[in-house]
């Protein structure tokens, strides 16, 4: 017999399945950026994804859309205007 504490809550199942179908998703979509042959990772992806949408944006809310620490942020960006795939700016 069951207790009430060992049965799923609909909340909490919901959550595990949209966890799953998230990560799913993101192997999807690191599968197909290496098919591509671009080079082009996922992190590098949300980058793109966030300037196509709002070009212009500093750093700092660069990194809080695309959920990553503005050190982490700022490395990858690096390598990214090393590539010549993003533009640097000075912010006015």
């Amino acid at each position: 017999m069951q207790s009430d504490d060992s049965k799923a809550r609909p909340g909490q199942e919901f959550g595990w399945l949209n966890r799953d179908v998230f990560r799913l998703f993101q192997k999807a979509w690191d599968k197909h950026l290496r098919a591509s042959g671009t080079g082009i990772t996922v992190p590098q992806s949300r980058v793109f994804a966030e300037l196509r949408q709002r070009d212009g944006l500093t750093q700092t809310e660069l990194a809080d859309l695309v959920m990553m620490e503005k050190a982490p942020l700022g490395r990858l960006l690096d390598r990214m205007e090393e590539l010549s795939l993003v533009e640097r700016r000075p912010d006015p």
